[in-house]
């Protein structure tokens, strides 16, 4: 019988509880739904014509409905359009985008150094 601890237990520890293994999920205790949503995570440059089918919006609203909210407020509201409605609407946000300074929540970085900017002009290159 061999003394070393299991793979998914981490040591050794230090501090008062340094006699106790530090357990360690194994790697199969990651949902697989969070690797794939990792994993597969991409940033779209461009939207297909195709209307979206009914029933995958109603799916998509029914799953978001699930989504956490501090203290259940749900701050969120949600406009479907389709067809002409969708095209003004993106006329309309075009030309907003066009007329007005961009505002955003989170302050921009005034530079990208070293490895990060590498990365950034990568990112450009590549589109």
């Amino acid at each position: 019988m061999s003394s070393r601890p299991p793979p998914h237990v981490v040591s050794p520890r230090v501090g008062p509880f340094a006699d106790r293994p530090a357990a360690r999920p194994p790697e199969a205790a990651v949902p697989i739904g969070f690797k794939t949503l990792l994993s597969e995570r991409w940033s779209c440059r461009a939207y297909l014509p195709d209307q979206v089918p009914d029933d995958v919006i109603a799916e998509m609203f029914a799953i978001t409905q699930r989504t956490a909210s501090w203290c259940n407020t749900q701050p969120w509201q949600a406009y479907l359009t389709k067809g002409e409605a969708t095209r003004r609407f993106a006329e309309s946000l075009t030309e907003h985008a066009r007329t007005h300074e961009q505002v955003s929540d989170l302050g921009m970085p005034a530079g990208y150094q070293r490895v990060y900017k590498e990365r950034r002009r990568g990112a450009g290159y590549a589109l």
